[in-house]
């Protein structure tokens, strides 16, 4: 249950064990239910009849339909075809690929059944064209019409309309259902169905497998002509380019020898070059000394003797001095040597620069060979490159030539095979009993239509009704707080009443007296459940003037107005109720009193005091004060500075007044009143209240910013669902 304290409306207990909302607390979909039965309750002889004619309309309309018959033909279809030939591959394969496919398989194969092309060829078979039953035509027909109706229907779509094909549970098996009037013929559609789907099945293998081989002979051909094609290429490419060897591979191999060979003598030369250079090519001064020059006979011849002449110059020299004459003499032999010498090892010199020179010219010679060479290998290997691609042309047209032939062979094989995976398992026999109408089918179809119009027809009642018929109705659509129930009194042994002597007699006694006279009730209960809910209303013990009021006459404010008063005095408050009705007044009729005893128009108009219009009940800790004559102006008595002031006076002697006032939507009075008091409580009467005049009254209430405390669910049937108290209370 929510608490609302915080926003001024706190969570109020309703009889029955409901929630402030009116609802049962454990769950709203119970008080659905609740609420749903309710209306079947309310609306339960319309629906009665409703269910009835539906139904027998229902069931003459079904058992006057046309007989029905069904036959049924049953194929198996296989996942796979027989594989007559191991090693053979069919062009178009009869089943599934994968296993897994088998389930959508099926599914295609029944539609399929159902196709326009099958059910065509078996309106051929069967001369369904111009069977006038079967199409529907009245053979009663003027010519003119009935050529017309034939031009005009299909059917191939009118049989496709009356065929049916299903799946036996997870099997292998497809069924082939038709419904008809005539037996026979319904017995000879689904086995035409059954022939021409098989002859239909193995036709498209056959046509697959023609078309393949035609195909494959023309794609046979044109590989032919293209391995010939590539063949002729690569014989015009080998005698245009001479190889040196039986192919180019062995043309590479030779130049790559070569480069060989000619890389290793250019590197020779060119070192032997250098090493030469590097000893003979500087400028001659180191000539002398080289190993070339001293080992050569002739220097070495001329060195010895230039030696001798040298040593003997010394010896002279030792003996007789530098001036000798003999020094002369050897002056010459010693500078025709040393010419000698000189011109000797330049000889030599000259003749290591010219080999050197030599092996320059070599080196050149042998580089140039060198890059001619290597230019031929760089268009050796283009060479090879282009030979490669016609001979991987020439490979690869050869492998799907083999290929074609192949697949041409087993082609031509398979389309010798008359294979088929689908098979009948059973024709259809000639049904004996009709399928349709079936008496215990169209009995449950007609009731449950009827039953669906019965509950519509209750709902739109219910929902054209504007009586209000529950609490949740005054929540819910209405806005307002309920704050509680007064039920229908039901009391199976009278209390008795109590007149003004104090004598009790013995009658059923007044509702108006209900929570006095019969304290331990259900209705006393529920009146204790109202007052409680007013203490701790948002209002709480502040609100002290009360102004009972309903939309319109007859709804029970008056009765509800007296028990409040008696329940608050039963409290031990100090209560006073005020006839404010000077239309209609009723106090007067329910304590049994005359009018003169207590007038609150004698007291607006001063011609009598407060004290002597108070009327004193049998009942402890409550007054009454009557309304007396009818004035000629009741709205503009009520409005006065006299009914002011007579407010503010009994508001200081009294704990609770309640003030029993007109109807809101006829009378202008409860608005005038509505202003003066703390708190305005409308009572709503099951059954009875209108809910369009209930929210004029609300309207009129808010329009005078009146302070409604919330509404009394007056007229609750105590026995109905959601107002059982469950604590041993008898219902009264």
């Amino acid at each position: 249950m929510t608490d609302d304290r915080a926003n001024g409306t706190p969570p109020v207990p309703a009889p029955g064990g409901t929630d402030a909302t009116g609802r049962p607390g454990d769950s709203s979909a119970v008080w659905e239910a609740l609420q749903l039965l309710g209306i079947l309750r309310r609306r339960w002889l319309p629906m009665v009849i409703t269910t009835a004619v539906v139904s027998v309309a229902v069931v003459a309309v079904g058992l006057s339909q046309p007989k029905q018959f069904r036959a049924t033909s049953t194929l198996h279809v296989g996942a796979r075809t027989a594989n007559v030939l191991h090693d053979v591959n069919d062009v178009y394969s009869l089943g599934p690929l994968h296993p897994f496919e088998f389930p959508r398989y099926m599914e295609t194969q029944a539609k399929v059944v159902r196709g326009r092309e099958i059910a065509s060829e078996v309106v051929t078979r069967v001369e369904l064209g111009d069977d006038l039953e079967f199409l529907g035509i009245d053979p009663e027909l003027p010519a003119a019409e009935k050529a017309a109706e034939l031009e005009r229907i299909d059917p191939v779509r009118v049989l496709q309309d009356r065929i049916l094909t299903e799946q036996v549970g997870e099997s292998n098996l497809l069924r082939i259902v038709c419904d008809d009037t005539d037996a026979r013929r319904a017995t000879d559609i689904v086995n035409a169905f059954a022939d021409v789907f098989i002859v239909h099945n193995s036709s498209m293998r056959e046509v697959a497998t023609e078309s393949a081989v035609v195909w494959l002979k023309a794609q046979l051909a044109e590989a032919e002509a293209r391995v010939a094609e590539t063949e002729a290429l690569l014989l015009a490419f080998r005698e245009e380019n001479a190889f040196l060897g039986a192919t180019v591979e062995d043309a590479m191999e030779i130049s790559a020898n070569s480069l060989i060979d000619l890389n290793a003598a250019a590197t020779e030369v060119k070192l032997e070059r250098l090493h030469k250079q590097a000893r003979w090519g500087g400028n001659g001064s180191d000539a002398p000394v080289l190993p070339e020059i001293v080992s050569d006979p002739l220097v070495r011849e001329v060195r010895t003797e230039l030696l001798e002449i040298r040593r003997e110059r010394a010896d002279l020299s030792a003996r007789y001095g530098e001036r000798h004459p003999s020094m002369d003499d050897l002056d010459i032999p010693e500078k025709e040597l040393e010419g000698l010498l000189d011109v000797e090892v330049d000889g030599l010199v000259e003749a290591e620069r010219a080999g050197i020179r030599a092996l320059a010219r070599e080196e050149k010679a042998v580089l140039e060979t060198l890059g001619e060479e290597q230019q031929r290998a760089h268009e050796l290997h283009r060479l090879r490159i282009e030979y490669s691609r016609l001979e991987r042309e020439l490979d690869a047209q050869s492998e799907l030539l083999d290929m074609l032939q192949g697949r041409f062979q087993e082609a031509r094989l398979a389309e010798q095979l008359r294979t088929n995976n689908i098979s009948v398992v059973e024709y259809a026999p000639v049904p004996t009993e009709h399928f349709k109408p079936r008496i215990a089918f169209v009995g449950a179809v007609a009731l449950a239509i009827s039953l669906i119009f019965a509950l519509t027809l209750a709902l739109v009642l219910d929902r054209l009704d504007s009586k209000i018929r529950t609490q949740h109705q005054v929540e819910r659509e209405l806005g307002v707080r309920v704050l509680g129930i007064q039920p229908i009194p039901r009391v199976k042994q009278s209390n008795g009443t109590l007149d003004e002597s104090g004598v009790r007699t013995q009658s059923m006694p007044k509702v108006e007296l209900m929570s006095a006279l019969v304290p331990k009730s259900y209705f006393a209960e529920c009146l204790r459940t109202i007052r409680t809910n007013l203490m701790f209303s948002a209002s709480g013990e502040s609100c002290r003037t009360i102004l009972v009021t309903s939309a319109m006459a007859a709804e029970g404010k008056t009765s509800f107005a007296t028990n409040l008063a008696l329940t608050y005095a039963a409290a031990g408050k100090k209560t006073l109720l005020v006839d404010t009705d000077l239309r209609l007044p009723s106090l007067a009729k329910i304590f049994e009193t005359e009018q003169p005893r207590g007038q609150l128009v004698k007291v607006l108009s001063g011609d009598q005091e407060v004290t002597e219009s108070l009327y004193r009940t049998p009942f402890d800790n409550l007054k009454v004060m009557l309304s007396g004559k009818t004035p000629a102006n009741p709205a503009e008595l009520l409005a006065s500075t006299q009914f002011r002031a007579l407010h503010a006076s009994l508001t200081n002697h009294y704990d609770r007044i309640i003030f029993d006032s007109p109807p809101c939507v006829p009378v202008t009075d409860a608005k005038v009143l509505a202003q003066y008091v703390d708190g305005v409580i409308l009572v709503v009467r099951q059954n009875v209240s209108d809910r369009h005049l209930v929210q004029t009254a609300l309207r009129q209430l808010r329009d005078v910013d009146a302070n409604l405390l919330g509404c009394v669910f007056n007229g609750a049937d105590a026995r109905g669902a959601g107002y059982g108290y469950g604590y041993g209370y008898r219902y009264g």
